[in-house]
């Protein structure tokens, strides 16, 4: 991946072209796999029990930024820790206020359909809220896999969605791709906190469903990158 800001804004064109034949894109993932019977692992799947547990707790991290130590808490709701005071407040104005008190959630639920259909306009502040106060929960995870078939991506926004048909078929057994996992956090790829930056909230992968085998090595599959808008992260 570049690490240009520019050429992934360009790289955004190109991921909403469908059925090309040579696609041109700056953000590539490349699926690697040993075939179903090896000398090293069982052919069967390991059976979810459902139990699985981290090896150790961790440290509690930012729930706003997921990136620092999260040594103060919300005097509120006492469940979501922030790195400072300046995180705690951007969080606050971004929705949790809303959701922290049991108050202000009944009242949300209690107010009329036409209030809520006027701010529609809000859909990408709500789902940058949303998506914050879901990963703020295990805060220190940079890949999350879905297990579930019919598992759909956590979207920071609800704008620069793709639907099924701007999903690509595989391009070796031309079967369909389903969502696998989605990488979160730009900061690991070590970019510089300026405006032309490398910066994205989430690079969803799809692969073939199949887990298709052949002669090619290293089989690339299709990675969709959502950019924040600027009315989610006016407040971040």
């Amino acid at each position: 991946m570049c690490t240009s800001m520019a050429c992934l804004l360009k790289d955004q064109h190109e991921q909403w072209k469908r059925n090309q034949d040579k696609p041109s894109r700056s953000v590539k993932v490349f699926r690697c796999q040993l075939p179903r019977y090896n000398s090293f692992y069982s052919s069967e799947p390991p059976k979810n029990n459902g139990k699985d547990k981290p090896s150790s707790a961790g440290a509690v991290l930012c729930g706003w930024c997921g990136t620092w130590r999260g040594d103060k808490v919300c005097g509120s709701c006492r469940r979501v820790h922030y790195c400072s005071e300046k995180h705690q407040a951007v969080h606050r104005k971004s929705g949790h206020k809303r959701r922290c008190l049991p108050s202000s959630i009944s009242q949300d639920a209690s107010e009329p359909s036409n209030n809520r259909t006027l701010r529609g306009g809000e859909d990408d502040k709500k789902s940058w809220a949303s998506f914050q106060e879901r990963i703020s929960r295990t805060p220190e995870q940079v890949l999350r896999y879905y297990r579930d078939a019919v598992a759909k991506p956590l979207w920071p926004t609800s704008s620069g969605q793709p639907s099924k048909a701007d999903i690509p078929k595989c391009n070796y057994c031309c079967g369909q791709r389903t969502f696998e996992f989605y990488h979160k956090y730009s900061y690991y790829f070590g970019v510089e906190n300026d405006a032309q930056s490398l910066d994205w909230p989430t690079i969803a992968v799809y692969t073939c469903e199949s887990s298709c085998d052949g002669n090619v090595a290293y089989k690339e599959e299709f990675a969709w990158v959502q950019i924040a808008s600027q009315s989610s992260t006016t407040q971040r």
